[in-house]
């Protein structure tokens, strides 16, 4: 009995080393937090004139979860916290209703980042001018093809076995004398290092494969859960494609407008890339706040597209919005599921062709259902939680 009421007295004293040890932190960090508003109100609120900018609200009192010492808020996705990491886009989305149009979160170390809402701020951001838009990049990614000099001259996606198919195809073209329509730009490319045209096509075809593939799967899903939809699907295939064995040319994909107009909204409501990422090369204003050069903003698209401030019924699927492109995308930064500028995905048309050509050869030859909805989860990109179960009955 005396050893416990030591053991509990002990526990006692060290919690509260441990309380004042945290406040001496918090305040530390709470004082340093201050130290750059006052830096930004003497400094970085001149223009190079001298002119001073309209007052800003200074980016400690940006709103956002509380965060602790060394964590930030990463407790939100923990077992004590509201949200789950592989529901990360739904946790993004109930902080705009919680927080409103930006947001400052802090991650391990307490390293800030701010979600940006807002249709004009994700405009600011995405339109900046700028030869090299910077965006984060993957630590385990820029570690390995910095280990790996011999192989890759830049970081990218991690693929030696499609190293090795390049490094093939390039020979064998060389010895053939003809080239794929696809590699050509690339692996003609004068003044290029071939370790980053390697780069370029892993990148290229790599990124592409679960992407395309997941994003097909919700564009099927948003097709055939709306039946009328459903139908004008069929019935635009079966007067451009009459047989299923008809051979896709590039002509035909032109006359398919309506299943293009699918896509485009599935990208929408459905995207497998939910927001766009941006490190500041300057300072900018947002909602009235300052936000640094240097800080780590993330544009979330998916969240402002499903507004109706934005699109008229934006929680439902309506194809025909597309249809009328110069009325519908009125802002053209949001509906970004590939990115914007010079940081756009690569391999957009590839991936929106190859959406078009799977599912019109599909939907041609077969009558498909779902056996249950798709649910979504977030796995750094978003994707259909497995396994998925279809029926697939041949129309003819």
């Amino acid at each position: 009995m005396r050893f416990l009421k030591k053991l509990k007295r002990v526990a006692v004293l060290v919690a509260q080393h441990v309380t004042r040890v945290v406040k001496v932190i918090w305040s530390f960090l709470a004082t340093q937090e201050k130290a750059d508003d006052r830096k930004f109100l003497w400094n970085e609120n001149r223009l190079g004139d001298g002119n001073i900018l309209p007052k800003a609200k200074p980016f400690s009192q940006i709103p956002g979860p509380l965060p602790i010492p060394f964590f930030g808020s990463q407790w939100l996705y923990s077992w004590i916290g509201p949200y789950f990491l592989d529901k990360l886009h739904l946790a993004n989305e109930d902080k705009y209703f919680k927080y409103g149009p930006i947001v400052k979160e802090h991650y391990l170390w307490n390293f800030p980042i701010v979600h940006l809402y807002d249709k004009n701020d994700i405009e600011t951001v995405l339109k900046y001018s700028s030869k090299y838009p910077i965006r984060p990049g993957l630590e385990a990614q820029i570690f390995y093809r910095n280990s790996r000099p011999d192989r890759y001259k830049s970081v990218g996606l991690v693929n030696v076995v499609f190293s090795d198919l390049v490094k093939e195809a390039l020979n064998s073209d060389e010895a053939t004398g003809t080239q794929s329509p696809v590699l050509n730009q690339i692996l003609t490319a004068e003044g290029v290092d071939t370790r980053d045209k390697i780069v370029s096509l892993i990148d290229l075809v790599a990124a592409g494969i679960e992407t395309t593939g997941n994003a097909t799967l919700f564009l099927l899903h948003n097709i055939l859960n709306n039946p009328e939809i459903k139908v004008r699907v069929y019935e635009e295939l079966d007067r451009v494609l009459p047989s299923p064995e008809d051979t896709i040319t590039p002509q035909l994909l032109l006359e398919l407008k309506y299943l293009r107009a699918c896509i485009v909204e599935s990208l929408r409501m459905t995207p497998v890339a939910p927001n766009v990422a941006r490190i500041l090369e300057k300072p900018f204003t947002f909602q009235g706040y300052h936000v640094p050069a240097g800080t780590l903003v993330v544009c979330e698209t998916w969240v402002a597209s499903l507004q109706e401030e934005n699109y008229l019924n934006a929680k439902s699927f309506i194809p025909e919005r597309w249809l009328d492109s110069d009325k519908t995308n009125r802002y053209p930064f949001l509906a970004v599921p590939f990115g914007v500028g010079r940081r756009m995905c690569p391999g957009k048309r590839i991936a929106e062709n190859e959406m078009l050509i799977i599912t019109a050869k599909l939907l041609r030859a077969f009558d498909i259902s779902f056996h249950k909805p798709l649910e979504q989860v977030y796995k750094f990109l978003i994707s259909p939680k497995g396994p998925i179960n279809v029926i697939l009955r041949e129309r003819y």
